[in-house]
């Protein structure tokens, strides 16, 4: 039998769950082309019909997906036209935090890289949001 210990997507999408259970968006991982010279990680679309879509790139490294899902969704909460403004950074913030709480509370691995930092952008070796 395959047993997953951590599930960093898993635990991502409880954490965005539990804060918005009526949240209703459709995420896929595929090719993003980039935008000029910068990489583009992910997007999210909203469609004149139906729910948003969140595209993530396939390149995305493993431990930086749960931020940019996170990243993905606050724009989805906080509505097309808020951008990163404080509205968005609110819902981010809030994600982040549900999010270190489950992973506080489950077994992560000590050497887990996969754990948000206080600030939005990235260490240096992280994509550009």
């Amino acid at each position: 039998m395959i047993e997953y210990k951590f599930d960093p997507m898993a635990m991502i999408a409880q954490a965005i769950n539990d804060l918005y259970p009526d949240i209703n968006v459709n995420i896929y991982f595929t090719t993003i082309d980039s935008d000029g010279d910068e990489k583009v990680y992910g997007r999210t679309t909203f469609p004149e019909e139906g729910e948003p879509e969140i595209d993530i790139s396939i390149e995305t490294p493993l431990q930086h997906i749960p931020e940019i899902i996170a990243h993905e969704v606050a724009h989805v909460i906080a509505g097309l036209k808020a951008e990163h403004n404080s509205s968005w950074e609110l819902e981010f913030r809030a994600i982040n935090m549900q999010y270190n709480l489950l992973m506080n509370m489950s077994n992560v691995p000590e050497e887990s890289e996969i754990v948000f930092t206080e600030c939005i952008a990235y260490p240096d070796d992280g994509p550009s949001l």
